[in-house]
């Protein structure tokens, strides 16, 4: 450590701090010593009470024993002024000494550092309600297993203490008469899957109830008028992925729901703000937290209705959609992605194909990265993607 040499006074290689400390504790010094005085005054007057002394030896003797008091407190006084001061002058040269890394992220020596949260990685995941039932039939080597156990290694790899699933709602948590656009569950745990897929067991997943709400009040302020779920349960839209990816439910998952159904559909340029605005949050908190965000959903899917493939329940109607879709994920054309991912685009892309947003948002959360890969299911019209750094 170099020291500094002031020229002026006071000194401007000192902070205000030294300076307050200074008068502080030399105002309380000079009120412990009045107070001990006082007190030695005292005793010596009670003394005085209690015998009388009218001897000039006696007179002589008192006035020693206040000089004597008044000495020896003072020393007291005056070496906790210095100890005083001398940790001021430390404070002072540590406040001027530009920070480590390793003061900036964790505890260093005995000092305590505050840490806050961080993103380590983001993960876009379909969730295809059937796939647990094929994965049974079929075994350990089949494409789903795969696929999701090549995702499951990766997350596992990153160490998360929190996910963070951007999600869309199968109208099994919302409905018609109470669907909004936006909306974060905050609660200890929820249940799922609440629409009964098979081979899925009803779960419950912890979530992290404090984190969740710093989120939404950070969002809200940011200008998103996002809904509050409590006591809530999730379908396989949430509970599929888990099942495949984390099995023993031991890491909280916070929800944020994104309406992709169910026009008005919200654009995908306020998504991926959303996205931001939510990973402003998360490395806001402070709290040394590791976490994971997820995208869930396909791009190109119909369930249910009139473009679905013949023999089956679904279809994919827009395969050069799928197609363009990787494309711009594995070349970082973010904003390409957003411009053309019109509601009309995703709607003709299948019913569900607004699912697509929650991928868009898990972006703005991370931070508009290359993937590690992006593994796509033609076939189903979704991928399977990993971003880590």
């Amino acid at each position: 450590m170099s020291l500094v040499r002031c020229r002026s006074w006071p000194p401007k290689c000192l902070p205000k701090r030294f300076f307050v400390l200074l008068v502080v504790a030399f105002l309380d010094a000079r009120r412990e010593r009045l107070a001990v005085s006082t007190v030695n005054v005292r005793a010596v007057t009670e003394t005085d009470n209690r015998q009388v002394m009218k001897t000039p030896d006696d007179v002589a003797e008192m006035s020693r024993l206040r000089a004597c008091g008044h000495v020896r407190f003072a020393r007291i006084a005056d070496v906790r002024l210095f100890a005083i001061l001398v940790g001021a002058w430390s404070t002072g040269l540590r406040s001027k000494r530009p920070q480590s890394s390793s003061e900036t992220t964790g505890l260093s020596g005995s000092s305590r550092i505050l840490r806050m949260a961080q993103i380590v990685a983001g993960f876009g995941v379909p969730h295809t309600p059937v796939f647990p039932f094929f994965v049974k039939r079929d075994g350990p080597d089949c494409e789903i297993a795969k696929l999701f156990a090549a995702q499951a290694a990766e997350l596992a790899a990153t160490r998360p203490d929190v996910i963070v699933m951007f999600d869309t709602d199968h109208l099994n948590t919302f409905f018609l008469d109470n669907l909004p656009i936006f909306a974060i569950g905050v609660d200890e745990t929820f249940t799922g899957p609440n629409d009964e897929p098979r081979e899925v067991p009803i779960y419950t997943i912890p979530s992290a109830p404090d984190l969740a709400g710093h989120i939404r009040q950070t969002v809200i302020a940011a200008g998103f008028d996002i809904a509050l779920t409590q006591q809530f349960s999730v379908d396989h839209s949430i509970a599929v992925p888990l099942h495949f990816l984390t099995p023993r439910m031991h890491i909280p998952v916070i929800p944020v729901f994104i309406s992709g159904h169910v026009a008005p559909l919200p654009s995908a340029q306020r998504c991926h703000a959303l996205g931001q605005a939510v990973g402003g949050a998360i490395v806001s908190w402070p709290s040394a937290l590791r976490v994971a965000i997820m995208g869930s959903g396909s791009f190109s899917l119909e369930v249910g209705g009139p473009r679905m493939a013949p023999g089956r329940s679904d279809g994919v109607p827009d395969p050069d959609w799928v197609t363009r879709v990787i494309a711009y994920l594995e070349q970082r054309q973010v904003d390409r992605l957003i411009a053309q991912a019109t509601e009309q685009q995703l709607f003709k892309a299948g019913n569900v194909g607004g699912e697509l947003l929650n991928w868009i948002a898990m972006l703005g959360a991370i931070g508009d990265r290359k993937p590690n890969y992006v593994a796509p299911q033609m076939q189903n019209g979704h991928a399977y993607g990993v971003w880590r750094w």
